[in-house]
């Protein structure tokens, strides 16, 4: 008896171009904004590696463990704005045993103003485990597409929006003087008055200090005190010296 092949698919109509749908599933940062994923490197081209993580979470299901963990395959088809193809995927939880392998199938086509987004994820395994992933990946690939659509037209809207007129900027320089460098090296703006000669603006002139001239000290006069005293000599006593001598 054949088993019946667990799969998911679901399409929604989203307002951008089919080339950046289809972008949005290899561009970390679009990655990161609408699946949640922490890390991504995915490569847009036949055999190329689709590996991305989630956080762990802080739930633990009753047959899954905690959810998270890594999902990666090969890329077998790449067709830019129309499809793209993965073939040997596996889902890694953080708790249990992988998953897979898998097959995920991603195509766009225009309708309209629209871009039709078709996702199909199918699996090659049943039984109890399965179907709770299946039940799981469902409510998530659904809540997960709605965010893409809300990533892709509110980044188209808002490219569309006009860029507010910002004021223009005007910078005036002043010439540099720096401390080391004289005054009088530093050009002088002058004003001037419309319809009349420019007023040449006064040259300073570089100081250091105090330009008074130096004052010489005036010579200081003994006082009368300060003369040196010897033992007079009088009138009288001279000549009774000179008369000494004549004898």
């Amino acid at each position: 008896m054949a088993r019946s092949l667990l799969a998911f698919e679901h399409t929604i109509a989203i307002t951008a171009a089919p080339d950046s749908v289809l972008a949005a599933f290899f561009d970390p940062i679009a990655l990161s904004n609408w699946w949640d994923t922490v890390r991504s490197v995915t490569t847009p081209r036949p055999l190329g590696i689709y590996a991305i993580e989630w956080r762990v979470t802080p739930f633990s299901d009753r047959l899954l463990g905690t959810l998270g963990g890594v999902f990666y395959g090969t890329v077998m088809e790449f067709h830019p704005g129309r499809e793209f193809f993965l073939a040997d995927a596996y889902w890694l939880p953080p708790q249990s045993n992988p998953f897979g392998p898998m097959a995920l199938e991603v195509s766009c086509r225009v309708q309209g103003p629209a871009t039709h987004l078709r996702v199909r994820q199918s699996g090659s395994d049943a039984g109890a485990r399965w179907e709770r992933y299946y039940g799981l990946i469902s409510a998530g690939w659904k809540a997960s597409l709605t965010d893409l659509r809300k990533y892709l037209e509110c980044e188209r809207s808002d490219n569309r929006e006009p860029r507010a007129s910002r004021p223009r900027v005007v910078s005036v320089q002043t010439p540099d003087v720096s401390k080391d460098r004289p005054i009088s090296d530093s050009p002088a703006v002058t004003p001037q008055i419309h319809g009349s000669d420019p007023i040449p603006a006064p040259t300073p002139t570089a100081t250091t200090g105090p330009t008074e001239s130096p004052v010489e000290p005036s010579p200081v006069k003994p006082k009368p005190t300060d003369r040196i005293h010897t033992p007079a000599t009088t009138r009288p006593e001279r000549r009774r010296r000179r008369r000494k001598g004549l004898s």
